[in-house]
């Protein structure tokens, strides 16, 4: 009796050290597989619960099931962030706005209004098909009819399979630089109102008994981590899930009122964006008329303390309308001005203001128009939803006011902000405006722009606007772009604050080489090494 106890002791140890080796000591561990097999067994064994047996898990990201995963009809940002890892575009932008050719060969256009591009013969989709010029105009038209994509694609007249692997983009007006608003996710043909559209990115959509994950591609056409990333709906904030380690990888728009006081051991990864504040005039108001007042306001504004004191440094600085991050940008363009003091006092003599009535407000003392008397006071407007826009506001009137000009700054709601903007129920506004990648300005400066508010008229921003996308070269793009920004730093129809910046916010050593832009979180996923 007692052998026999001794032997099934003994029985008991010993499973309960295979167990122990099989799973409990390799973290995130999912399979029947020992991690020494795990890396030299290629073969691909699939689990039961459908995924490649033996593989590691990456990280966990969060997935409203919801929601779709299309990216064209998507409306939940953190849905949109998985699309990234299953669909690409023709082209990917880096942190500089340069583009980078990802479905595509080559392109060539010789008018800058019709361009041939050439889709690459090797890709696959992750249905085993192939990557074809009629699966690209199929998808790029799909995009023109969405809410997402629709503007930034409004130029494209007609988008056309030219040949099996030749698309041709036919424009409405020249654009040279096309290919950076050609980032725009491809689908397979006819999948483009699908929940779940087939795509080729590194990653594919997995659901299996009530689990959703994203499984790496066999049949990708580049390189990426093998592991897994599990979707998890959350039940609690962002912020909680980080703390608790339930979520690894998301997305934040950092200093816009929504952005998330995460807690916990994680890494902010931050990217350049196209998403410019400003500050906008009514050219209509008697004193925002006058360059000589704009171009003392525009000095007077304190970027770099905005940026430092304001933004906590998650922005850049942009003395000039073009972003300092752009590919194009040359900081020897920004002339050296007097200082806003001197700019501003020297306007407000010159136009005979003093404070008569000793209120801390400057007067009009002198006019040929029955102005005589009037204050130098300003309408500010600025909406309530962030509050780093009023804080920034807040700063700019109180350099104003130490000068004797009287700021009325209006905190507005969203609504009334706007409608103050379509009325012109303004002098000054504080605004931001989300730019395409190519730098068009067109909406902003121009007589019918969308967000020409201050009734901006000069048509030498429409003609120099003209010029920069017409340009047939870099050179050609760059000095374009050199004239524009001199032109706007000289008149001063809205004033450049800054440039925001985004972030991708990951748990910290959990991977290394991030480098997220603007046009894909994941860009340069080949680099990434998952711990």
């Amino acid at each position: 009796m007692k052998t026999l106890l001794k032997s099934l002791i003994l029985l008991c140890l010993v499973l309960a050290m295979l167990m122990s080796a099989a799973g409990c000591g390799i973290p995130g561990f999912d399979g029947g597989q020992s991690e020494k097999q795990e890396s030299t067994d290629n073969s691909s064994a699939v689990s039961s619960t459908g995924k490649p047996a033996g593989v590691i898990n990456a990280f966990t990201m969060s997935y409203d099931h919801d929601s779709s995963l299309n990216p064209y009809s998507c409306e939940d940002k953190y849905n949109l962030l998985i699309t990234q890892l299953m669909f690409e575009g023709l082209f990917v932008l880096n942190d500089n706005f340069e583009t980078e050719n990802l479905l595509c060969s080559s392109w060539e256009t010789q008018d800058g209004k019709v361009f041939e591009i050439n889709v690459t013969e090797s890709i696959k989709f992750s249905d085993g098909s192939n990557l074809k010029a009629i699966d690209v105009a199929y998808s790029i038209n799909e995009a023109r009819m969405s809410g997402k994509y629709a503007r930034r694609l409004e130029n494209i007249e007609s988008c056309v399979e030219a040949d099996e692997y030749t698309v041709r983009i036919t424009l409405s007006s020249t654009n040279y630089q096309l290919p950076k608003l050609l980032d725009v996710p491809i689908v397979a043909y006819g999948t483009g109102n699908d929940e779940i559209p087939v795509g080729t990115g590194a990653y594919k959509f997995v659901s299996s008994g009530g689990k959703y994950t994203l499984e790496p591609s066999e049949l990708y056409h580049g390189t990426a981590p093998s592991q897994v990333i599990t979707l998890s709906k959350l039940n609690t904030s962002f912020a909680e899930a980080f703390s608790s380690g339930a979520l690894d990888l998301t997305v934040d728009d950092v200093c816009s009122g929504n952005d998330i006081a995460f807690s916990g051991n994680f890494e902010m990864h931050y990217y350049n964006t196209t998403v410019l504040q400003y500050v906008g005039f009514n050219m209509n108001d008697y004193f925002m008329s006058d360059s000589g007042i704009r171009s003392g306001i525009a000095a007077i504004i304190d970027r770099d303390k905005i940026v430092s004191e304001v933004m906590q440094n998650r922005a850049v600085a942009s003395p000039l309308i073009f972003s300092p991050e752009y590919c194009l940008y040359d900081d020897s363009w920004e002339k050296q001005l007097p200082t806003g003091v001197e700019v501003l006092s020297g306007t407000m003599y010159s136009m005979g203001m003093e404070d008569i009535d000793n209120d801390g407000i400057l007067e009009l003392t002198r006019s040929d128009d029955n102005s005589a008397g009037v204050e130098f006071a300003i309408d500010f407007i600025v909406n309530e939803e962030n509050p780093y826009k009023v804080e920034a506001a807040e700063m700019i009137a109180l350099s104003l006011q130490r000068l004797g000009v009287g700021v009325n700054l209006r905190v507005l709601a969203w609504d009334d902000f706007t409608k103050a903007l379509e009325n012109g129920d303004f002098d000054m506004y504080y605004g931001e405006v989300y730019l395409s990648a190519d730098f068009d300005f067109t909406d902003l400066l121009t007589y019918h722009g969308r967000h020409n508010y201050g009734d901006i008229s000069n048509s030498e921003y429409s003609e120099l606007i003209e010029n920069y996308l017409e340009a047939d070269s870099a050179a050609a793009q760059q000095q374009a772009a050199k004239e524009l920004s001199q032109l706007v730093q000289d008149n001063n129809p809205v004033v450049p604050v800054l440039y925001r910046k985004y972030a991708a916010v990951i748990q910290r050593n959990k991977v290394s080489g991030a480098d997220p832009t603007q046009s894909s979180i994941f860009y340069g996923i080949e680099n990434w090494k998952i711990n």
